[in-house]
C-alpha cells in the first residue's frame, strides 16, 4: 500500500497512476518507480499514517509522512508548485483484500487534527510492529526487507535474496547482484555484506528491538532499524520524469 498526494490529471489505475506517495516497504515513490528507499517503517497492519502538504514561500509544494506518533520528515519538495494543478490525496493498493478497512480525515489545517509533529524523530523511537520488515542499518549500510520477504541492499553493487516468510527467515535461492567493481575503500564491506545475505540462517528480534542476523557458521551481525532519516534528501522536481 502507497498514500501520497495526486494531481488530478495523473489519477489513474494501475501503473498508470503519478503520484507523490510513501508506502510499501517504507519507500518513496512518484507512481513510476523507486525514489528514496528506507524513508520510513514498512506500511503493514492496523496503521494511522498522516500526510501533511503545504505550499511554502518560492512556490514550493512540502509533503510530509508521520506514522503513528512518529515523525518521518520532509519526502518531497516540488517547485514550480502552482503548474500541478489541484491535489488530492490518494492510496494505492497492490492488492484490495476483503477486510482491508479505511478511516480517512481530511483537514485545510494542521491544527485541525490531533496529529504528532512531522519532524524527524519527535516522538521517540519509530516502532517496527513486531516485524523483521522494514529498513535496517546494517554495517552502515541500508538493508530493506519488504513484505514479499525480500530483501535488498545497495553497496557499490545492489544485491537482492529471497528468505523464507516464516521464521526462521533463512537464506532461500542464489544472492542477485549487478556486476560492476567496486572501488578499493568498498571493497571488504561489499564482500562482507555479500556474505552475510546469502548465508542467512536465522533473523529474529532482540528486546531492544535490533534485528539480530544468524549467519554463516555460528556468526551473527547486528542491524539496527533506520529511526534517523535526516540524511535522507527529499525528491525534487528534477527526479521525477513525468513533471520534466
Amino acid at each position: 500500500m502507497f498514500v501520497g498526494m495526486c494531481c488530478e490529471d495523473r489519477f489513474q489505475s494501475g501503473w498508470k497512476l503519478k503520484c507523490f506517495s510513501y508506502g510499501g516497504p517504507g519507500n518513496l515513490s512518484d507512481g513510476t518507480g523507486l525514489k528514496r528507499s528506507g524513508y520510513g517503517p514498512v506500511l503493514k497492519g492496523a496503521l494511522t499514517v498522516y500526510m501533511f502538504a503545504a505550499i511554502v514561500a518560492g512556490d514550493v509544494l512540502q509533503i510530509r509522512f508521520a506514522l503513528g506518533s512518529q515523525g518521518l520528515g520532509l519526502a518531497f519538495e516540488i517547485e514550480h508548485a502552482s503548474s500541478l494543478g489541484k491535489l488530492f490525496p490518494c492510496i494505492s493498493f497492490h492488492e484490495c483484500k476483503p477486510e482491508t478497512a479505511l478511516s480517512i480525515e481530511i483537514s485545510q489545517e494542521n491544527g485541525d487534527l490531533n496529529i504528532p509533529s512531522f519532524d524527524v524523530g519527535a516522538n521517540g523511537v519509530m516502532a517496527q510492529n513486531a516485524t523483521i520488515c522494514g529498513s535496517w542499518n546494517l554495517m552502515n549500510v541500508n538493508i530493506c526487507i519488504d513484505q514479499n520477504y525480500t530483501i535488498k541492499a545497495k553497496v557499490a553493487n545492489s544485491f537482492t535474496v529471497n528468505i523464507s516468510p516464516t521464521f526462521p527467515h533463512a537464506s532461500m535461492g542464489q544472492l542477485i547482484s549487478t556486476r560492476m567493481m567496486p572501488p578499493p575503500h568498498m571493497q571488504e564491506l561489499e564482500q562482507n555484506i555479500c556474505n552475510i545475505l546469502k548465508t542467512i540462517q536465522r533473523l529474529e528480534l532482540n528486546d531492544s528491538g535490533s534485528l539480530v542476523i544468524h549467519f554463516g557458521e555460528g556468526q551473527q551481525e547486528i542491524a539496527e532499524p533506520v529511526t534517523n532519516m535526516s540524511t535522507i534528501q527529499p525528491v525534487n522536481r528534477r527526479e521525477i520524469s513525468w513533471l520534466r
